[in-house]
């Protein structure tokens, strides 16, 4: 794998355990050519298991031992460890610098995630990771987190995202930093991305702010021309997080510093088309960007949260929406006094209405991204389709805060809820299951399914025995 830059890469495979050995291993191999010169790997393997491992370099005393330290965190697995959160990892991450480690390799990263006494809105994936990528950046380090079944939503947030088989073949890399800037493998094929039928470039400088380059891909991408390449050029580097979106919403490669796409990618200068913002095709339907924005951010969730998740997610929603010039909404459905939380959210229309819900035992609230900020008409036509049965017939009233520090104070309150409402026996018996990843869209399902986004997340968060993309 070539780990072009610091930061972290979380990497798929059958087995975690046996894709984080071969990785040493093949660092341990080409230790003479590799640029990495040290290698820290904090592992829960045994010491007989290491011993095994390692005993044919011992035996021929390679160099390249010198390079390679091992720690356990199996006291970490025993004590259910990890209660500190990302920023006691950096912090023991800070211990061992003086080990000189360029290339770190993390097992069972989950330990550290979705933990810790940060500050509520700190909590979510999007922050733990941003603290773990500003550690590596800070120390120069490449972090290999070796990830085994599903991915989790912290994923997403990752400078590369790969799947693997155990010996370190890559066999698909959703996105992935490459010596000139980004790469994407959701759009086209990695060999066949020079082959497209038309290679448009955007220049991030002409455009305003972050919310109208992104809507200008998302444009493009959705539009009559589903062969068409989308490349950014940007002379400043942009932030990572905001790059893997970007590829996320339909680019097929950043570059940086001003680098010509046709001297990177081999493409044919006649071929590659510099777009004007006038020249976009017109704006589709505004809602599907702001869902389309959702599902990124939170693939596979907008529907069921507990309280705190939903608290902690839609912290993390109104962060995202400042910074990419988007609106939130958060409405407060208040249950009819025959009505119990678990019997409205079983009438729920999780698939049309593109929001997470949660409840407590006096309400139902949902929260929602919008392009716009919505007027009374949007978000009651909006209501209208989010449950099967009339909205009089389940609630008594309801309540729209559009302000987010009128919606951060409630969403502190629902983190805080003495009684949470418990949800596991909602969907148990012939009603309709959670929304998953293909639902979430607005439109019919073969709509949802002809959107190569859906499509490439399915797989990702989904896995199946067989991993081939």
């Amino acid at each position: 794998m070539n780990l072009a830059r610091p930061g972290i890469y979380a990497v798929r495979s059958n087995s975690a355990e046996a894709f984080a050995a071969s990785t040493v291993e093949h660092w341990l191999n080409s230790e003479g050519e590799n640029p990495l010169k040290s290698c820290l790997w904090l592992t829960a393997r045994a010491q007989g298991e290491l011993r095994k491992l390692l005993e044919p370099h011992l035996l021929n005393g390679q160099p390249a031992l010198r390079g390679l330290d091992v720690v356990s965190i199996r006291p970490l697995l025993g004590s259910q460890g990890g209660n500190s959160g990302i920023r006691e990892l950096c912090r023991s991450l800070n211990s061992l610098l003086v080990l000189k480690p360029a290339l770190v390799v993390l097992e069972h990263a989950w330990l550290w995630f979705d933990q810790g006494n940060e500050p509520l809105e700190k909590r979510n994936p999007r922050a733990n990771m941003e603290l773990l990528h500003l550690w590596a950046q800070h120390a120069d380090v490449r972090v290999i987190l070796p990830i085994e079944g599903a991915f989790s939503q912290w994923c997403v947030f990752t400078d590369g995202l790969a799947e693997a088989d155990t010996s370190g073949q890559v066999q698909f890399s959703p996105w992935w930093p490459v010596a000139w800037g980004f790469k994407s493998s959701l759009w086209h094929d990695a060999d066949k991305l020079a082959s497209a039928a038309e290679h448009v470039v955007l220049n991030a400088s002409s455009f305003g702010d972050l919310r109208q380059l992104a809507q200008s891909i998302h444009r493009l991408r959705y539009s009559s021309l589903s062969d068409m390449a989308i490349h950014i050029e940007t002379c400043n580097k942009l932030d990572e997080h905001v790059c893997s979106v970007l590829l996320r919403l339909g680019a097929d490669t950043v570059v940086f510093d001003g680098g010509e796409i046709s001297r990177w990618l081999n493409i044919p200068v006649e071929k590659i088309k510099h777009a004007q913002t006038s020249e976009l095709p017109p704006t589709p339907e505004l809602s599907n960007f702001a869902s389309d924005m959702h599902e990124l951010f939170m693939p596979g969730q907008l529907a069921l949260l507990n309280s705190t998740e939903f608290a902690i997610q839609g912290l993390m929603m109104q962060d995202v929406c400042r910074r990419w010039g988007i609106h939130c909404s958060l409405t407060r459905l208040s249950l009819l006094g025959h009505m119990t939380a678990q019997t409205a959210l079983r009438l729920a229309n999780f698939g049309k209405a593109g929001c997470m819900f949660t409840a407590t035992r006096e309400a139902v609230y949902l929260f929602k991204l919008w392009a716009n900020p919505p007027s009374d008409a949007e978000l009651y036509d909006w209501l209208e389709v989010c449950f099967y049965d009339r909205l009089l017939s389940i609630f008594s009233g309801d309540i729209h805060l559009l302000q987010m520090d009128e919606q951060k104070n409630l969403l502190m309150d629902l983190h805080s809820e003495l009684e949470p409402v418990v949800f596991a026996a909602i969907f148990e018996g012939s009603m309709t299951e959670p929304a998953d990843v293909a639902e979430v869209w607005q439109g019919e399902a073969e709509h949802a399914e002809s959107r190569p986004w859906s499509r490439r997340l399915q797989r990702l968060i989904r896995p199946t025995e067989d991993t081939k993309t």
